[in-house]
C-alpha cells in the first residue's frame, strides 16, 4: 500500500474497518450489490495490486470504493482524496 497516495490509503483503511450495508443494494443506477463481503473483498485485492492497474488510474477503482463507504451505515459522504502536491 506505500505506493498509493494517503488519501486512499486512509479511504482504504476504513473500507477494511466498515460495517458493511444490508444487501442487496443500489451502489449507482445500474450496479446492484447483492454480495457486499465479496464485493469488498474484489476492491481490497485490487487495491493491493497498486495504483497502477487500468481501474485505478482511471479512478474506477476509488469511486467504487467510495461509493460503497457512502452505502455503510457509520461512514457517510467520503469525499474524494485530495491531490498530493509535490515537496
Amino acid at each position: 500500500m506505500a505506493s498509493w497516495p494517503r488519501g486512499f490509503r486512509l479511504m482504504f483503511d476504513r473500507l477494511k474497518a466498515a460495517s458493511l450495508p444490508p444487501v442487496p443494494f443500489d451502489l449507482r443506477p445500474g450496479v446492484r450489490v447483492v454480495d457486499a463481503e465479496l464485493f469488498r473483498r474484489s476492491l481490497v485485492e485490487e487495491a493491493m495490486l497498486g495504483p497502477g492497474t487500468p481501474r485505478a488510474e482511471t479512478g474506477a477503482l476509488q469511486q467504487d470504493i467510495r461509493e460503497l463507504l457512502d452505502h455503510c451505515p457509520e461512514v457517510q459522504a467520503v469525499p474524494a482524496p485530495a491531490p498530493e502536491r509535490a515537496p
